[in-house]
């Protein structure tokens, strides 16, 4: 019986074996290179001798674990990762062939080896762009130019979310120096790598969820970044508007409150202190250009509210929130004004209608304490009907004591304080709050004597 003669492809596979098993890690990296690249010829020469799919198959696989051990010690050697890196993509390149062709044909064993291989591999390229790479996003842009080349879906939807990753982070980074527009930047370069984790990810449901939380994480830090634009935006307008008072542009004025809008619509619910910023800018174009006070005082109370919530974080040094303060407390104080000059106006008013009254009072100034007492009780008695005139003298009081004890309680009953406006009118009011100034002048005179 004879036996089968071996295929040309069998034959340079072989003495590529012999030349990759001659590999000695006692040996340089140099040595072990060189021998590694005579493999790399014999198995390059297998692949292309080769007359069916399981002897391609084989060759890809051998011409995939040569090129990750020549990456290897390439790194050792000290080459530059440009070398190394061709190496590591030339090793995905062959096991992504080598899965493809003996997928059908091969055996699960042999697969599951391949898919070993791979991410083997994978950790051994991934340690060493940690150590090589400048930055998250040289490492993003590195992953990124190799993971098609993996065969393995959870590595490839893995890799992707690794980079979505790094860009999310690079944009948090910046949002928290205030840089929005690269914010913005990073943020629209995790939207690719998102989409293909989910493409790739199909099936794979801790990936899939993770996919979607990052989702909701890069959409809401783009909102923040866009709100951050918007009040840049605006503040340069009002800048701009504010250098020339004088010929005052109303459309840029619109222009500027639309673009604190959008700021404030794009921070809600996502970043209080951006949205009470923004309100506190609204508030003072209304304020200082505008002159619409109820809008302005709208805008700012709602800015101090938020302000509020955000404890026990400390805001109220910062300039926008006394600027708020400042404001509010004008218009309050422009509010009080207001509201005493209108008192003012009204008691003049009544003071007139009180003519008749104010002159019985004026008349019975040179009554003595005890005369002028009596006659007012009688003729304008307190409003609590518990209230009366106790003129008797206690065995322990002297004359100028009762005086002071009966002028004493009668500021007290008097009082406009105790006077229910609402049921004996603002007229009555005002009369006893002037019965009052007469019995506290009394009153003050008996106490200097005392």
């Amino acid at each position: 019986m004879t036996s089968s003669k071996p295929s040309d492809a069998d034959k340079w596979r072989q003495e590529g074996n012999n030349h990759y098993k001659s590999v000695d890690e006692r040996m340089s990296p140099v040595v072990n290179i060189l021998r590694l690249q005579k493999s790399l010829s014999c198995y390059q020469k297998s692949r292309t001798f080769s007359t069916c799919e399981s002897e391609t198959a084989s060759a890809s696989k051998n011409l995939a674990l040569a090129n990750w051990k020549i990456a290897l010690y390439s790194s050792e050697a000290g080459e530059k990762w440009l070398t190394v890196k061709f190496y590591f993509e030339e090793s995905f390149k062959y096991f992504n062939e080598a899965f493809r062709t003996g997928e059908h044909i091969r055996d699960q064993l042999w697969i599951d080896n391949i898919m070993s291989s791979v991410r083997s591999c994978w950790g051994n390229m991934l340690g060493l762009v940690d150590s090589t790479a400048k930055d998250r996003l040289e490492k993003a842009r590195i992953i990124q130019e190799v993971v098609h080349m993996i065969p393995a879906k959870d590595i490839q939807a893995d890799c992707f979310l690794d980079i979505a990753r790094i860009h999310f982070h690079s944009g948090i980074t910046a949002i928290e120096a205030g840089n929005y527009c690269d914010c913005l930047y990073q943020m629209k370069e995790c939207y690719y790598p998102l989409n293909e984790a989910t493409r790739v990810g199909v099936g794979l449901d801790t990936i899939l969820k993770e996919v979607k939380i990052l989702e909701e994480d890069v959409n809401m830090h783009t909102c923040i970044a866009k709100a951050m634009q918007s009040r840049a935006t605006g503040d340069k307008m009002f800048e701009t508007i504010m250098m020339d008072e004088e010929l005052l542009n109303m459309d840029m004025v619109w222009e500027v409150i639309d673009w604190y809008k959008d700021s404030i619509l794009q921070a809600r619910d996502l970043d209080i202190k951006l949205e009470a910023i923004s309100l506190s800018r609204l508030g003072t174009v209304y304020n200082r250009v505008l002159k619409i006070g109820f809008k302005a005082k709208e805008y700012l109370k709602k800015s101090i509210e938020l302000a509020q919530t955000l404890r026990p974080m400390d805001v109220t040094s910062e300039d926008w929130y006394l600027s708020c303060t400042q404001i509010l407390e004008k218009y309050q104080q422009e509010s009080l004004m207001q509201e005493q000059e209108e008192e003012r106006k009204k008691k003049e008013s009544v003071l007139k209608e009180l003519a008749l009254e104010l002159n019985l009072l004026k008349a019975r100034e040179g009554d003595t304490y005890d005369t002028f007492l009596t006659w007012l009780y009688d003729k304008f008695p307190p409003k609590n009907p518990m209230h009366k005139l106790e003129l008797t003298k206690k065995a322990e009081e002297s004359d100028l004591q009762v005086k002071y004890r009966c002028l004493q309680k009668a500021v007290i009953h008097y009082h406009p304080d105790r006077v229910n406006e609402a049921t004996f009118g603002l007229k009555c009011k005002v009369l006893y709050e002037e019965i009052t100034k007469c019995l506290t002048k009394r009153y003050e005179e008996v106490k200097s004597t005392m």
